[in-house]
């Protein structure tokens, strides 16, 4: 029972708040920029790269997925993400963006 009780605190524990010492950096080239899972998620999709990279109710920020297929498919872009482990995703493939950046443009960014 307190596994238990620990898998689901583990589960559930929010996200923390986005700062340069819990970001990690991926670069790569953007493939696609879509509609997320949920409402006003964005997803960005790099090239030859497995993992899942989204903007929390991204549409609700301001911005807008036609918008950032134009500044960013097939640019180098730099995604700074929020390093968290959860036990829903234990492999951390899905990845929570704080920071978009290409051709030294902030695009996105909730680091303060």
């Amino acid at each position: 029972m307190f596994i238990i009780i620990v898998f689901v605190l583990l589960a559930l524990r929010p996200l923390p708040k986005a700062s340069l010492e819990n970001c990690a950096k991926h670069a790569g080239i953007v493939a696609d920029v879509t509609k997320g899972g949920g409402e006003s998620d964005i997803i960005i999709h790099l090239k030859n790269d497995k993992n899942y990279y989204y903007i929390n109710r991204g549409t609700e920020s301001g911005l807008s997925i036609s918008t950032l297929k134009e500044q960013l498919i097939n640019k180098n872009a730099e995604l700074l993400t929020i390093q968290h482990w959860t036990p829903v995703d234990p492999t951390c493939r899905t990845k929570h963006i704080a920071k978009v950046t290409v051709d030294s443009i902030v695009l996105y960014s909730e680091i303060q």
